[in-house]
């Protein structure tokens, strides 16, 4: 219930603001208005970005491997992801016998071979 009565101060004091602004500063009803929509919106979108910000720092490493800060040429840094339990050319099967996958530039799918049901 508290929650609740916080929000109902929270509109006496956008009450007393807008009464503010139209009688001491003389600002028609309708610019009050305008001023607290604009306030609503830019408010809005800095919660918005912040809540997207706070969730990339949150998934910033990718589950596959770790980062390595690796200096090139030009003095950049640039990160690579070390995906070494990746097999790239050879996939084993259940049988633990190795197949070689086939490289096709249309196709980055790595295919395996199963076995058959009624195996």
């Amino acid at each position: 219930m508290s929650f609740l009565g916080t929000f109902f101060r929270f509109s006496l004091a956008i009450k007393d603001i807008h009464a503010t602004i139209v009688t001491t500063y003389g600002i028609p009803v309708w610019a009050s208005y305008a001023i607290f929509a604009i306030a609503t919106i830019l408010i809005g979108l800095l919660i918005g970005l912040l809540i997207v910000c706070l969730c990339d720092l949150r998934r910033s490493e990718p589950k596959g491997g770790k980062k390595e800060k690796i200096r090139d040429s030009g003095d950049r840094v640039k990160l690579e992801t070390d995906n070494s339990s990746d097999i790239d050319q050879k996939d084993v099967n259940s049988s633990g016998k190795t197949s070689q996958t086939q490289d096709n530039s249309e196709s980055t799918l790595r295919h395996r071979e199963t076995k058959a049901a009624d195996e």
